[in-house]
Order: C-alpha cells, then sequence, then structure tokens
C-alpha cells in the first residue's frame, strides 16, 4: 500500500508543480533543505532554486507538459521515467 500511496503523491507533485505552475504546491511537498538530482549534474540545493527552475522552464517552453511514463515504487522510494 504504501509504494502505491507514494505513486500518488508522485504524481500529484509533477501535475501540481510542471504541469500546473502551481509553485506553491513545492512549499507542501518539499522540506526546506530539499535537494534535487533530476537532472544529472545539475543539483538544485533547496526548494526556491527548485522553484526557479519550474519558472525558467515554463517561461522557455509555455506549452510544457510532462508525461509520466513508467512509475515504479518500492518501499519509500519513487522512480519515474516521463518525457516532456
Amino acid at each position: 500500500m504504501i509504494g502505491s500511496e507514494n505513486k500518488a503523491v508522485f504524481r500529484r507533485f509533477y501535475e501540481a508543480i510542471w504541469n500546473g505552475g502551481d509553485l506553491a504546491a513545492a512549499d507542501e511537498f518539499l522540506s526546506e533543505d530539499f535537494v534535487s538530482r533530476e537532472v544529472e549534474g545539475t543539483p538544485y540545493p533547496h526548494r526556491e532554486l527548485y522553484k526557479e527552475g519550474v519558472v525558467e522552464t515554463r517561461t522557455a517552453y509555455p506549452d510544457w507538459t510532462l508525461v509520466i511514463e513508467n512509475l515504479v515504487a518500492e518501499g519509500d522510494r519513487v522512480t519515474t521515467r516521463w518525457r516532456a
């Protein structure tokens, strides 16, 4: 059950922040000391910089849509393969 719950949270995260542009959702989903390693070689060391990355991406590509193609959860870990 935990895996499916984590998958649902993961989907809500990407839908709200990346597809919806809801930056306030980042405050709900990400801790203040959050570090993103989504893009190799480009860590965002905290939540505010991650949000800046979302704004920059969505500004550069206003019709941005992220589609989750595969979602795998095991215990408290979730990983995905997506396309935009």
